[in-house]
């Protein structure tokens, strides 16, 4: 008792410190009790659900099933339809042709697959292929003026002359048959095309035959190209001059350069790219129209992305004569040629000019001030790069 006596303190606050734990215990038995309560109904409530999601009750009905199949067809046919703007430039005349035989593009892309593949037509070559499918399509004389109004259409959009094999090739091509051809045809062809283009002047101030070739192919002038390089020459050649005639439709005034930067590049097994940088001049709005021609290129089948564009002023000359003017007003000398000495007026007697009459007035009084100075040459030097997008997914036989 003593010992309680003198240690009261002691034994209150373990009293106390007792209490406060056994509540504590009592609180956390509680919560305890309530979790294990709550994951009880919850594994229940998972038992349910899979009971559920096992049993026939909630299943899929009919109609769902008939408007998930029918938005999956949907996606299906506009995913096909997106893809045939990327690298399709004889799109639209292919279509008019499918138009004016009473089919639609895809029942003609769909006959012309089936034809392709089926295990009658032993000769896959396109002057043994199209000649055939044609004949496949119904009355003959309809077939031929369809045939002949593609062609006359895909002609306004290539140099190549698209006469006897190169019309049947190029319809091919249209239809997903990647093209092809013996060396020697490929170097003709090569050939043609760089003369056509400079010919055409497709490239703005391009001015010797050796430039196209030093933007396009120039290591097959004397030598035909080996059948490695083929493909790429079949490839590239219509997108050059797709690029250079949108140059020249931009109305620029030079390209000073144009390089290839890849021999492309595969994006999945269905896309390639192609990039490619140039630097040209010409005014503002002519590179402005260039940028807006390229990306507007999608409604003609054909899609580019402009990835750099970095533009440099031709001031240097102006800034240097308007220091010129303002050093020279300073120090009381003459005005620079731009403000005093304009077109001189005919007159009998050798009297001073208005300007250099005004030699003593101040700047701002002068009749010259207010003249441009600096930006009165708009021109500009623009080094842009871009790529060149195709969709290869749907190409019958080759796939490079």
């Amino acid at each position: 008792m003593n010992f309680i006596k003198k240690n009261i303190i002691f034994f209150i606050v373990c009293s106390l410190t007792l209490l406060a734990s056994l509540y504590l215990i009592y609180l956390d038995l509680e919560k305890h009790s309530l979790i294990a309560k709550a994951n009880a109904e919850t594994e229940e409530s998972r038992q349910k659900a899979d009971k559920a999601y096992k049993g026939r009750g909630n299943r899929p009905v009919d109609p769902n099933v008939k408007m998930i199949a029918s938005d999956t067809e949907i996606v299906k046919q506009r995913t096909a339809v997106l893809q045939r703007i990327f690298g399709k430039p004889y799109r639209n005349a292919l279509i008019t042709f499918a138009r004016e035989i009473g089919m639609t593009e895809d029942e003609l892309l769909s006959k012309f697959r089936d034809f392709y593949e089926s295990d009658e037509q032993k000769d896959k070559s396109p002057e043994v292929l199209i000649p055939d499918f044609k004949k496949s399509l119904g009355d003959e004389r309809k077939v031929e003026a369809a045939f002949n109004r593609f062609i006359e259409t895909v002609q306004k959009i290539t140099v190549e002359p698209l006469t006897g094999q190169a019309a049947i090739d190029i319809f091919a091509v249209a239809l997903g048959l990647p093209r092809s051809m013996n060396s020697s045809s490929c170097h003709v062809l090569l050939a043609t095309m760089q003369r056509n283009i400079f010919d055409r002047r497709n490239i703005p101030g391009v001015l010797s035959i050796q430039t196209v070739r030093d933007f396009t192919y120039d290591q097959y002038v004397q030598t035909p190209p080996p059948l490695s390089a083929i493909p790429d020459i079949l490839i590239m050649m219509p997108i050059y001059e797709d690029i250079f005639y949108r140059m020249r439709l931009s109305k620029l005034a030079n390209v000073q350069a144009f390089t290839r930067l890849n021999n492309g590049v595969a994006h999945s097994d269905k896309y390639r790219k192609y990039s490619f940088k140039t630097t040209v001049t010409g005014d503002l709005d002519s590179i402005r129209k260039f940028v807006n021609n390229l990306h507007e290129a999608y409604k003609e089948n054909q899609v580019y992305v402009v990835t750099w564009v970095s533009l440099t002023s031709h001031t240097d000359q102006e800034v240097a004569q308007a220091r010129a003017l303002v050093a020279n007003d300073v120090g009381g000398g003459p005005l620079n040629a731009r403000f005093n000495q304009p077109s001189p007026t005919p007159s009998r007697s050798n009297r001073p000019s208005s300007e250099e009459n005004e030699a003593h007035l101040p700047l701002e009084e002068r009749s010259a001030y207010g003249r441009v100075i600096i930006g009165s040459n708009r021109q500009v030097t623009a080094e842009l790069e871009f790529d060149y997008y195709i969709f290869v997914g749907d190409r019958l036989g080759k796939t490079n």
